[in-house]
């Protein structure tokens, strides 16, 4: 039985692809596409080649993006990578309201998928990490062929490397993701990545907002849960994701006070707000086309018929609020005006009675306030910036090289007095970057021959023994500068659509992305149908 109905509500997959248009505009996937005797398509799935042309052909149809992707068993499946973006979108909505969003990426392997998705669909700006050298060499090709390098960073890193000695110094990311399907080769290597990553979190505590990592069967998730419990992790929770006939699973937790908890918040965000219009379709359409041009606001016509019509908008600001602001103003003192002259005792006969002295009383009230302004009192809100201070009880030295991680993964930590601190403290050469400006420079990795990490991790039941008086570091936000470039994301990325009504139209607008959130849709809304339908004059 097919799940695409329990996909996530905002999934374009949840109607799947048209194999026959796409076989007709894509020549590479035309090539591999089966056809029965009255002309359907169709695809074997269990072909790594036919899943690698649906995959490149997807991401250049749906996301314009040219991705060259290795034919291997980590052919990434483009609808369940959206399913964990978009809880990921749901995540980072809830909690913050920045338009600058910092992820990490754990594993980004050759493709990149999931940090080129991340910044072309959402804007965001990746960190994307690699184990493997020839695997993070192609990422960052895939980067700039698709011109993301202010986006996405690709960093090559040693075995053993998840996020400890990976993240900028002085940034604060609003979520980690990891993909750990690709560990599925190995249990125990599988099982060691996950415990470095709880291990990890531990350490890093607030730099990073939201941990999540993707697994692919109930028994990892609780698997991972009852690790995270005896870490003393308390704030977690789980997410299906479905596709076809695939049924996936993403963790999230926190050491912070992020909101996790989503209920039914991402099918809210996907219910529409509408309003009737006058005016016929065809009309409304140009109005509104006109209307947004005036705002700054790009589109992109997605469908247009007699019936309806169907748009994707994307405002880099907000250009409505002040506009709808000035509106109400401008109509506010004209109904004042409209009913000063109908005032018997109106300022017009320059006569100031009981009521013009007690206008007098309150203006040299307003002058009294003002004073105060004029005084430039020091405001009572500092700005101050903030330190991490991990403390180191206990050195202890590991290498996690070798042909096998999980060989070198088993970790015995010296023992530590009830309330010590287990910290890990990387050496300077335990990571690589990916450079070089043009396409097949080589990698230049600044990496001990040893592979060496500075400190081990505690273990799992060190910290569950630990607990109870183990004191979290926390860090605050503060002013912290975060150096990602210039470019912002949208505030809101919307879905307009128009249908034709028997007495005219109605306009819909449904809340798609942005920090802007549901309300810049709905005032947006607002703004374009109150100058579609303005208030007639009294």
């Amino acid at each position: 039985m097919s799940l695409n109905k329990f996909m996530h509500p905002r999934n374009k997959y949840r109607k799947p692809p048209d194999f026959k248009a796409l076989a007709a505009k894509y020549p590479d996937f035309n090539k591999l596409v089966k056809r029965d005797a009255r002309g359907n398509v169709s695809l074997d799935f269990k072909n790594p080649k036919s899943l690698q042309a649906l995959t490149t052909t997807l991401l250049k149809e749906d996301f314009d993006l040219n991705v060259e992707i290795p034919v291997n068993p980590q052919i990434p499946t483009i609808p369940l990578y959206m399913n964990y973006l978009l809880w990921l979108e749901d995540l980072v909505a809830a909690n913050t309201s920045s338009d600058v969003i910092q992820g990490v990426e754990i594993g980004c392997t050759a493709s990149c998928v999931y940090s080129l998705l991340a910044a072309r669909q959402f804007h965001w700006h990746m960190l994307a990490t690699e184990v493997d050298t020839d695997s993070a060499f192609t990422a960052s090709n895939n980067i700039r062929r698709n011109k993301l390098n202010d986006r996405v960073t690709v960093r090559a890193v040693k075995k053993g490397t998840v996020l400890q000695g990976v993240l900028e110094p002085g940034v604060v990311y609003d979520f980690c993701m990891c993909n750990s399907l690709r560990y599925l080769s190995s249990r125990e290597e599988l099982l060691t990545l996950l415990t470095a990553l709880v291990l990890d979190s531990i350490e890093l505590k607030e730099r990073i907002r939201i941990y999540t990592v993707k697994v692919a069967d109930e028994t990892t998730v609780a698997t991972l849960m009852e690790t995270l419990k005896k870490a003393g992790v308390t704030r977690v929770s789980s997410k299906m994701f479905c596709q076809g006939r695939t049924t996936r699973w993403g963790v999230a937790w926190t050491l912070g006070f992020a909101e996790l908890d989503l209920g039914s918040q991402s099918l809210k965000q996907n219910i529409p707000f509408s309003q009737t219009v006058r005016g016929d379709l065809p009309g409304t359409v140009e109005q509104l086309l006109q209307l947004i041009a005036k705002l700054q606001i790009t589109h992109s016509i997605i469908k247009r018929n007699e019936e309806l019509c169907t748009m994707e908008i994307t405002a880099m600001n907000n250009t409505w609020s002040n506009v709808e602001k000035r509106t109400r103003q401008i109509t506010n003192n004209k109904d004042c005006y409209k009913e000063t002259l109908n005032t018997p005792n109106s300022e017009e006969n320059n006569e100031p009675g009981v009521d013009g002295n007690n206008k007098i009383e309150d203006h040299t009230e307003i002058k009294e306030e003002n004073k105060d302004d004029e005084k430039g009192l020091p405001s009572k809100e500092t700005a101050g910036s903030s330190q991490i201070k991990i403390g180191v009880d206990e050195k202890a030295t590991t290498n996690f090289c070798g042909s096998n991680v999980s060989e070198k993964s088993t970790e015995e930590v010296a023992e530590n007095g009830v309330g010590e601190k287990i910290a890990t403290d990387v050496g300077e050469k335990t990571m690589a970057e990916v450079v070089g400006n043009g396409i097949g420079e080589k990698i230049v990795a600044e990496v001990g021959d040893d592979c060496r990490i500075g400190k081990k991790r505690g273990s799992i039941d060190d910290l569950d023994a630990a607990n109870s008086d183990m004191k979290r570091l926390k860090m605050k936000n503060g002013s912290s500068e975060v150096n990602i470039g210039p470019q912002r994301g949208p505030v809101l990325t919307a879905s307009l659509v128009v249908r034709k009504t028997s007495s005219g139209s109605v306009v819909e607008m449904t809340w798609l992305r942005g920090p802007g959130g549901r309300n810049s849709a709905q005032q947006l809304l607002q703004y374009l149908t109150s100058s579609l339908n303005p208030p007639a004059d009294n």
